[in-house]
């Protein structure tokens, strides 16, 4: 039993269940009622989750089931026992679990207690990035939420979506499709598309978007995707740069450093126009 089960079986452990050994193998017994719930069939077998959710090892492989405190609920299996890996995203007691063999991945969301079968599963800043036969996803892991899910592209394989977390704005999370060059924003009626300011280099400060650059023919684009802004043809930043300054005796100030840059087509140097933007 590793640490982090040590700790959740102190700490969420059903008072009327209980973990038993005969013969070398576990089970699970309600002590209420002295019925058997699990037979002592299992290598190992040990809480990992609220709400009586145990891994369990037997022969080399792993799962996961949901025990109830009432012994007239037989017991819930999130995952048979036919794993050969379990893992989870998690830091803390929130518990999302992954389970791996050769031609599956099956995520279990605690929040939702959702249980998902993908092909491939890849997780970034609290997202899930995943794809079965028919379908891409991207779901929030903390609240369990799919938040986008588009048909995969059968006929061209190697247009597949590839998304990245490109910080957040009021209404949720931006992603950007390396391969097709779009952005997936949200908007109070769902999440869409967005092909025609697509966030190349966002500029995210503490996680939140604030802007995009894009290149193209006519030069560099502003993007502002919480806004559906956009501006054409070059860059104004105004930025400002605070210093904190600390004494010997402790006490600090502030000195504050305005720096103006501005980039336009017409600003670049020929050499740079022609060689990385064609005009």
């Amino acid at each position: 039993m590793n640490l982090r089960a040590q700790e959740l079986s102190k700490k969420y452990m059903p008072n009327d269940l209980k973990i038993e050994q005969k013969a070398g193998r576990y089970g699970i017994r309600h002590l209420p009622s002295g019925k058997v719930l699990l037979p002592c069939i299992y290598d190992n077998l040990f809480l990992y989750g609220k709400g009586g959710l145990f891994a369990v090892h037997k022969d080399g492989k792993i799962g996961a089931v949901r025990i109830n405190e009432s012994s007239d609920i037989p017991p819930e299996w999130i995952a048979a026992c036919e794993y050969d890996t379990m893992d989870t995203f998690s830091a803390d007691d929130f518990c999302d679990l992954i389970f791996s063999k050769p031609d599956e991945v099956k995520y279990y969301n605690e929040t939702t207690q959702m249980v998902w079968s993908f092909h491939e599963v890849r997780q970034e800043h609290g997202y899930l990035f995943a794809e079965d036969a028919k379908y891409c996803y991207i779901l929030e892991r903390r609240s369990g939420n799919l938040l986008w899910r588009e048909p995969q592209q059968q006929k061209d394989l190697e247009r597949k979506p590839i998304f990245r977390y490109d910080g957040y704005i009021s209404d949720g999370a931006i992603f950007y499709d390396f391969m097709n060059n779009r952005t997936i924003i949200p908007s109070k009626d769902g999440y869409r598309i967005e092909t025609r300011f697509c966030a190349n280099f966002p500029i995210i400060v503490n996680g939140k978007y604030l802007m995009s650059v894009s290149t193209a023919q006519d030069g560099i684009h502003i993007a502002d995707l919480s806004h559906d802004d956009v501006s054409e043809g070059g860059i104004r930043l105004n930025i400002a740069l605070k210093a904190i300054l600390t004494k010997k005796d402790g006490s600090t100030t502030e000195k504050q450093i305005a720096v103006y840059s501005q980039v336009t087509k017409e600003a670049l140097p020929e050499k740079v126009r022609k060689e990385f933007y064609g005009f």
